[in-house]
């Protein structure tokens, strides 16, 4: 007598199954005991659940010691491995065997890579591109005399922006984000894929990308830089003034803000070391009133607890109001350069300590 369990084939459920295939040779076995189906056929079943079916032994793993581990996870389960295609079993010569195919998956596996790694190298030491290329270039394939040939050219939409704003950037008149805005609108865009659709770049990739040599024509590989096959973009001249322009405005933090001033960029609290930054307030009666007010304080970063220091306009530039007490303190050097026009190219920093409001409010 056998019992069958039957799959259908029209089942919703995509999950894999197995048929379990149970057998007693007579009704009266299936009926032993009293028991509905007696005392083999559910030992049977029990035990057939107690298997982990693999198809070969390098389809559960390509390394030696995942192999014995997963095999004492197993055992440990109570249960037991079974493979489709190769004869393992719980005897000397099946474990034997199973040893020998494990190794074997093992040494293919690394093998494989040196070879990839091997490959990899010699194509960058020619000049080819390993992997995707960066915006402003597409990865295509064509066939010359009855071969395929993957290359790499110039992305007629995307290549063209990029160039442009290596250009344009290399003239230092630009902050990173509105250049950004600027390219993306006509379609500076990520490249799509078969499974992804085409997005705006973020700035932290724009940046990366301003960064890359790649578009001076190097391609890199392992820590390796070689002269790549591949069109430039720009050349070394204007990547290297690009580098130069995002050296300088990350060391001097100078931003496109909405409130520009000479000063912006180069005055620090004096008590976080935080950027002072100028933000406007407006009274019920519609009079606007600037402020330098400490962003740590502002955006919670520090335990700052500087008040803001009210602006005033005085023949073309800007004067800090401070209290007497903050000037007698710290002397009045540091005050009397706020004063003074600074070039926008010069780096000096300028720490000071702002003082309170002359109302007493420390709301900005």
């Amino acid at each position: 007598m056998t019992r069958l369990l039957k799959i259908s084939s029209s089942s919703p459920d995509p999950t894999p199954r197995a048929a379990i295939y149970l057998r007693v040779s007579t009704k009266e076995q299936a009926e032993m005991g009293g028991e509905a189906e007696g005392y083999s056929i559910p030992a049977q079943r029990e035990a057939c659940r107690r298997k982990a079916i693999v198809h070969k032994v390098d389809r559960l793993a390509r390394s030696r010691f995942d192999d014995v581990t997963i095999n004492v996870a197993l055992q440990a389960a109570g249960a037991k491995l079974v493979s489709v295609s190769e004869n393992i079993d719980e005897t000397p010569s099946g474990l034997l065997l199973h040893g020998i195919m494990s190794s074997i998956a093992e040494f293919y596996s690394r093998n494989l890579a040196n070879e990839v790694l091997k490959g990899s190298t010699e194509k960058a030491k020619k000049g080819g591109t390993i992997g995707k290329a960066p915006t402003g270039y597409l990865n295509v394939r064509r066939i010359e005399n009855g071969r395929e040939v993957r290359t790499v050219e110039i992305d007629p939409v995307r290549g063209p922006l990029m160039a442009w704003a290596f250009e344009q950037y290399a003239t230092s008149q630009w902050t990173t984000r509105a250049l950004l805005a600027e390219v993306t609108e006509p379609g500076l865009t990520s490249v799509p894929g078969p499974r992804q659709t085409s997005k705006p770049l973020v700035i932290s990739d724009f940046v990366r990308l301003l960064k890359h040599p790649y578009y001076k024509g190097l391609v890199c590989y392992r820590g390796a830089w070689y002269a790549g096959r591949h069109e430039p973009l720009v050349s070394v001249e204007t990547w290297n003034r690009v580098q130069e322009v995002l050296a300088t405005k990350n060391y001097a933090g100078e931003k496109q803000r909405i409130h520009p001033h000479y000063l912006k960029g180069s005055v620090f609290c004096g008590q976080c070391g935080s950027r002072l930054i100028v933000s406007y307030a407006k009274n019920r009666w519609g009079s606007v009133y600037p402020y330098l007010i400490c962003i740590g304080r502002q955006q919670k970063r520090t335990a700052c607890t500087q008040m803001a220091s009210a602006l005033r306009p005085s023949n073309s530039w800007w004067s800090v109001s401070t209290p007497a007490s903050v000037s007698n303190r710290r002397g009045s050097k540091p005050y009397e350069a706020l004063s003074r026009r600074r070039s926008p190219s010069s780096r000096q920093r300028l720490r000071w300590s702002a003082g309170r409001r002359p109302d007493g409010c420390s709301r900005c």
